[in-house]
């Protein structure tokens, strides 16, 4: 009989075993049904108005390069040339009411911080304002970049008037444009 039930069993189809789940198929529908009913929320829910908005004035695009750097094109955002500068260390050289004589040539120089946001490249440079034109001043340009935050001596070359008073000029700063910007500052001098 053993022999019989052994002969029975060899020859019956075998019984399959359940079959293993797959989890990355069963992660794939959760994923896929998420999906679907987050669409089918976004379809019902009707889009809300937008304000206008104005279009933006300035991009700015990069080239990259292998090293990972990039090279922007354009102005900085929020650059702006009216920017405010320190004077509290204002005078370097030739405080006011200075005296001089007829005819004295000689040099003014400011110490100024850049606070705005632009740097202040080579072609920027102190100009004339206003006041006593006759003490003919000739400004220098910088002669290195100062950046947002940094310091820089500007100075003017002047000479004294041929005739006895007291004179002040008025001298700003000013973009490669020929835009000045800033609060003036000044020179003020005694001829004898």
């Amino acid at each position: 009989m053993l022999t019989s039930l052994l002969l029975l069993a060899a020859c019956s189809p075998a019984v399959s075993a359940a079959p293993t789940p797959n989890i990355s198929a069963i992660k794939t529908l959760v994923a896929q049904t998420v999906v679907a009913e987050f669409t089918l929320t976004a379809a019902v829910i009707p889009p809300t108005a937008q304000p206008p908005t104005a279009a933006p004035t300035l991009s700015i695009s990069a080239t990259p390069t292998t090293s990972g750097s990039v090279t922007p094109i354009g102005t900085l955002l929020g650059c702006t040339d009216d920017a405010n500068y320190d004077l509290a260390t204002l005078d370097v050289n030739t405080p006011d009411n200075s005296e001089m004589t007829l005819s004295q040539t000689f040099i003014k120089t400011w110490r100024i911080k850049n606070t705005g946001t632009c740097p202040w490249r080579t072609g920027y440079s102190v100009v004339y304002g206003y006041g006593d034109s006759k003490m003919s001043g000739v400004a220098q340009p910088l002669i290195s970049e100062v950046q947002a935050g940094q310091e820089v001596e500007v100075s003017v070359e002047f000479k004294a008037p041929a005739t006895p008073g007291t004179y002040q000029s008025f001298w700003r700063m000013s973009s490669p444009n020929g835009g000045p910007f800033g609060k003036f500052f000044s020179v003020k001098i005694i001829v004898k």
